[in-house]
């Protein structure tokens, strides 16, 4: 055989081994299917699903097409099945350290914590330099009380991402975990109180303030608090959550976009929702929440009465209602009484909703009824104690009156309590000046001069009022 041939010969056998191997990626291996309750899918769902099936079927030994559907099921809730696709990509690939770690993340959704652990572990075998598999890792240590190996957990995640708002709640636990109260408030900085996961960090501070023996300040955080275990982000699973589909999904996005700022992009998700199931209240109030942060108060006014007559006990409806009302020019005084009885139906029901409180006093008060809305900025307060806005609206109500006397009264309850409230000066100010006791005024601004910072505009512009009082002829001092 010539040279020719044989080179000719090897061709065609790398070129058959080649086409041997694809076809065993096509047509090796399970089958997958479809989950039980496909018929119960969301119709989104059910075709995009339906392509990720098509794609493992056609490359059944590939170990990245079983995660890629194995993902997509995780992101839409179908955990039986995503647990299958994962050990089947893991089974193809055993040492895919994505496929290990987000199998891990089903197990725990599904309960199966203890062996949710094991399987981040051998996430963290497979890629050491992953730094979300550590903190959870150390995270589920923790919820099993296996302090020690949390501890290793955690040293891992700190070397790899020491800023990372989770690993510094593992810390947190740890330290509760081995009672260690003040360690643990001391961890717990202004920005793990004030950032995405605050409610979480002040279910933990709760918990070191009762057992630092401080059951006042504990019940206080409490109030701020949520315990349900927060969202941390990470490649792995932003991967997962970009893979959501269905309305569901649409309007979960549509709420994230809402949160910042996005309203343009909300709106769109949010009228694809609505083109299919036009009787969706939750996304009629969300896009009636987005045309009132644009500005426009009318497109709100009617998308919130269309979700209260979706939905006659919607809060979010009434509220909406509301605000968007009051936004409206001109305010019209028949449909701010409507929107005033759904606010007051509200308040009966639920009586603790401090929101519904808020907005039936804002309403009450663009109709002149002072003592109504008086008593609803009252209940507000209560409910919010430390809320000074709601105290200073009470006061400029009563100021707008002309009850001088309850104005004057309730901010200088504000200047005791909150001396760092400006505004609680001004108004003081502002109420002698017109209650005609100037000398008082006088007084007041030349008090209003002395503190930092304060907005000179605004003092001068009271001085002029003040000149101007003084200056009328038979102004007499009251």
């Amino acid at each position: 055989m010539s040279v020719r041939r044989w080179v000719v010969a090897g061709l065609l056998l790398v070129a058959g081994l080649a086409a041997l191997v694809l076809g065993l990626e096509r047509v090796g291996g399970p089958l997958p299917s479809r989950p039980a309750d496909f018929e119960a899918l969301d119709p989104l769902v059910q075709e995009r699903l339906e392509e990720e099936l098509a794609a493992v079927r056609e490359h059944r030994r590939s170990p990245a097409a079983w995660r890629r559907l194995a993902a997509f099921e995780e992101a839409n809730g179908l955990f039986g099945a995503a647990e299958r696709a994962y050990e089947q990509a893991l089974v193809l690939g055993p040492g895919d350290a994505q496929a290990l770690h987000r199998l891990a993340c089903v197990l725990e959704r599904t309960g199966d914590l203890e062996r949710a652990a094991q399987t981040m572990a051998r996430a963290t075998e497979a890629e050491p330099y992953y730094p979300a598999s550590w903190w959870w890792l150390a995270w589920w240590r923790l919820d099993l009380g296996e302090l020690e190996a949390a501890e290793a957990a955690l040293a891992h995640a700190r070397a790899l991402a020491p800023e990372a708002p989770a690993v510094r709640l593992v810390a947190v636990r740890l330290a509760l975990a081995r009672r260690s109260p003040a360690e643990a408030a001391a961890l717990l900085d202004a920005e793990l109180l004030a950032g995405p996961s605050a409610p979480y960090a002040h279910h933990l501070l709760a918990q070191a303030l009762r057992q630092q023996g401080d059951l006042d300040g504990a019940e206080r955080a409490a109030a701020r608090a949520d315990g349900r275990r927060p969202v941390f982000a990470d490649r792995w699973s932003a991967e997962v959550q970009a893979l959501e589909t269905g309305y569901a999904a649409l309007r979960l996005r549509a709420g994230r976009d809402l949160l910042a700022r996005r309203f343009a992009e909300a709106e769109e998700k949010l009228r694809a929702i609505l083109a299919h199931d036009p009787a969706d209240a939750r996304s009629w109030n969300m896009l009636a929440t987005c045309r009132l942060e644009l500005g426009d108060a009318a497109g709100a006014v009617e998308h919130a009465e269309r979700v209260l007559a979706l939905d006659p006990a919607s809060r979010e409806g009434a509220i909406n209602l509301g605000r968007a009302l009051l936004r409206s020019s001109p305010r019209e005084p028949a449909r701010l009484a409507e929107a005033l009885d759904h606010a007051q139906a509200l308040v009966v029901a639920r009586p603790e909703d401090a929101g519904a409180w808020r907005v039936r006093a804002s309403l009450a008060e663009a109709l002149g009824r002072t003592d109504e809305a008086l008593a609803a900025l009252d209940a507000a307060a209560a409910l919010e104690p430390e809320a000074t806005d709601l105290r200073l609206q009470a006061a400029f109500v009563e100021l707008k009156a002309s009850r001088f006397e309850p104005a004057l009264k309730r901010l200088q309850a504000l200047q005791t309590t909150h001396p760092e409230l400006d505004e609680a000066w001004f108004g003081a100010a502002l109420t002698l000046l017109q209650a005609g006791r100037l000398e008082e005024a006088r007084a007041a601004l030349e008090t209003l001069e002395t503190r930092e910072g304060v907005d000179a505009a605004r003092v001068a512009q009271l001085r002029a009022a003040l000149a101007q009082a003084q200056a009328a002829p038979g102004q007499a001092e009251r």
